[in-house]
C-alpha cells in the first residue's frame, strides 16, 4: 500500500462533491486513529467529536487486524 508523501497536502476541495466528503471523512479518521488535531484530547472527547462531525453512533473503535476495518 502507497503512502501519502508525495502527495499535496493543501488541496482545495469540493465539499460539495462525493469524492470531496469522501476525503474529507478519511482524513478525520485518520486523524481520530492517530490522535492528531483536533484529536488529540481525551478518548472520550475524541469519541464525542468524531460522533457529532459524522452523525453517526461509534460501535467500535478497534480496527480488526485481519480486514483493517473498524465499525
Amino acid at each position: 500500500m502507497k503512502n501519502n508523501a508525495g502527495q499535496e497536502h493543501d488541496k482545495n476541495l469540493k465539499a460539495a462533491s462525493d469524492w470531496g466528503e469522501l476525503e474529507l471523512a478519511g482524513k478525520d479518521i485518520y486523524d481520530f486513529k492517530a490522535g492528531r488535531y483536533p484529536y488529540s484530547k481525551t478518548i472520550e472527547e475524541n469519541k464525542d467529536r468524531l460522533q457529532a462531525n459524522f452523525n453517526a453512533e461509534l460501535i467500535d473503535h478497534e480496527v480488526d487486524e485481519n480486514t483493517g476495518f473498524a465499525s
